[in-house]
């Protein structure tokens, strides 16, 4: 009943034109509703946004799903438009799972593509000061 409700207030607001579902799923993953950007975003196969394929990543990241994750990262780089957005939650993923020099490379490749944004410097300056924290232990 509740995937049935979901499904058709997604519908109207994608229908009336007032949100696309990528709007949805961004709102869903703001509000911490993983599941739910999760659903809205189940055929992001058929699409070309690669805001819609961050979206997707980012719920099946949170989720747990981090193969997934990692793949649908890889078809939004591959599309264009926010590959610094892209590489700062590839680097959050790294980070995740202890892995700080691939954190630290996904969010030098950020710093590249967004030289303005404070959040890739310090995911870049996080991941390093960790990666040397591990060498020096």
């Amino acid at each position: 009943m509740k995937k049935l409700l979901l499904v058709c207030v997604c519908a109207a607001a994608v229908l009336c034109g007032c949100m696309s579902k990528t709007e949805i799923a961004e709102r869903y993953l703001q509000q911490g509703e993983f599941e739910k950007a999760l659903f809205v975003c189940e055929d992001v196969k058929q699409s070309d946004d690669p805001a819609f394929y961050a979206a997707y990543a980012q719920a099946l990241w949170r989720l747990g799903r981090i193969k997934e994750a990692d793949a649908a990262l890889d078809q939004a780089l591959k599309l264009g438009i926010k590959k610094g957005w892209s590489h700062i939650l590839r680097a959050q993923i790294r980070m995740a799972e202890c892995n700080y020099a691939g954190a630290a490379k996904e969010a030098a490749e950020a710093v590249k593509l967004m030289p303005e944004s404070l959040l890739a410097k310090q995911m870049y300056g996080n991941a390093l000061k960790r990666e040397n924290t591990i060498r020096n232990a």
